[in-house]
């Protein structure tokens, strides 16, 4: 393995990196695990979250774990822009269980000043690291802000990490008394209680009316997430789903019709797909997208036919994939393949793969196969292989390389599914 290759492996959490420093001495490209270490290159942070424990698996096969923590702490101590804080606090957090007592210091320093400053960085690790005792030293410094509102994390996640080790009725305990003694615990715990109660009070947008919505829609000047109105449609009355359905038909504005078309991407347009196909052919990017979303939701000959005039005219190629999730017929995986094969960018091959993924996983056979194993090797994103793995789990199709590297993903539940899909076929027997 060269250089470039461990480096792919590595930034896209394969288990491939293990795998090969197992099998040599020398461990050589330490300079991209450390890199790795700094940086965590996942393709999407918010969804994959830290790799502290894939990277440290790797830092104590190679020996090299000592040399790099100075690295490691100083990041943590001056961050540059685009260096993964989280992950550097989970290795902080790995060096104190060791009894680092420099890396326990630095926690619990920065800790201080970012809760003072109004973050949740690093609470989660120090939590882990002391209990109730670490909470409570995180929510005195977060009750010293001076914030009119400040924005508090779910403090119900962090208790359910002391959960692990004390009995509520002893977390109870001490908190009230913590209340009693500590004047700006007290306050945090007011300030929690209120922004709570607002929180019960404000219903999500997904269980809104239509009229509610609509209102939203017309006067909000923030973006609205698009996942939203995919749950609000799926969600909706079947007489809220006629009015928005209505309504779409008489709009021109095309920043909201996007928005209403969000809401047929997981419920049927009522309406049928006549009045949906003239979108499809939209120059505005997003009104394109999400109607040819809506229309996947079809089972009729006249989408597939769209989808192959989509793809030979390359408007919207990976949307225009959906369409066979409901359209599939034997002998799709090479037509697939074909388009697969193509050369495009990451952000496109991602795109790509999760369309791909869709339509296999409603239309799995035996033939899709040599497909999956190629959209395992190319995705930049640990999510789309975990289901492409759960695909061959379901094929009974996993090749022994895989199996023995998935042992290491950095997906956690990739192992787990590894390791269940191994141990069922050992109990046949």
């Amino acid at each position: 393995m060269d250089e470039a290759e461990f480096t792919s492996s590595l930034f896209k959490g394969l288990g491939r990196p293990h795998c090969y420093y197992q099998r040599h001495k020398d461990f050589p490209y330490r300079e991209a695990l450390l890199h790795a270490c700094l940086y965590n290159p996942a393709y999407d942070h918010q969804i994959e979250g830290a790799r502290t424990n894939y990277y440290w698996e790797l830092l104590n096969i190679t020996a090299c774990n000592t040399d790099i923590r100075q690295n490691i702490l100083e990041a943590l101590r001056n961050p540059v822009e685009e260096m993964d804080i989280e992950q550097l606090f989970g290795f902080a957090l790995n060096y104190a269980r060791s009894g680092d007592t420099v890396a326990r210091q630095l926690m619990y320093s920065l800790g201080a000043e970012y809760a003072c400053a109004g973050s949740t960085v690093g609470a989660e690790q120090l939590v882990e690291l002391d209990n109730i005792d670490a909470f409570l030293f995180i929510a005195e410094h977060r009750g010293r802000t001076n914030e009119a509102q400040p924005d508090f994390w779910d403090n119900d996640f962090l208790l359910k990490q002391i959960e692990k080790h004390l009995s509520a009725e002893k977390i109870q305990e001490q908190l009230k008394k913590a209340q009693q003694t500590n004047v700006f615990i007290a306050r945090y715990f007011t300030l929690i209680s209120s922004q709570d109660t607002a929180r019960t009070l404000k219903p999500s947008l997904s269980q809104q009316p239509y009229e509610e919505i609509k209102r939203i829609i017309l006067e909000s000047q923030r973006r609205i997430a698009s996942a939203v109105f995919y749950r609000w449609g799926k969600l909706a009355s079947d007489d809220d789903i006629y009015r928005a359905a209505q309504d779409l038909l008489t709009l021109t504005d095309t920043k909201i019709i996007p928005l209403y078309l969000g809401m047929f991407c997981k419920r049927t347009f009522p309406f049928g797909l006549s009045p949906l196909l003239p979108l499809v052919w939209s120059n505005e990017e997003r009104v394109a997208s999400y109607a040819i979303r809506a229309v996947a939701m079809f089972h009729d000959s006249q989408v597939r036919a769209l989808a192959l005039q989509l793809i030979a005219a390359k408007h919207h190629t990976s949307d225009a994939i959906k369409l066979f999730i409901h359209n599939f017929q034997a002998g799709d995986e090479l037509f697939l393949t074909e388009i697969f094969e193509q050369n495009i960018d990451d952000d496109d091959l991602h795109s790509l793969i999760c369309s791909l993924i869709d339509v296999f996983e409603q239309n799995l056979t035996q033939s899709s196969q040599d497909l999956l194993i190629a959209l395992y090797e190319q995705s930049p994103c640990s999510i789309c292989r975990q289901h492409i793995v759960d695909c061959l789990v379901k094929l009974a199709s996993l090749p022994d390389w895989i199996i023995d590297e998935c042992q290491y993903d950095a997906n956690e539940k990739i192992r787990l599914a590894v390791h269940q899909y191994c141990e069922a076929k050992q109990s046949q027997f």
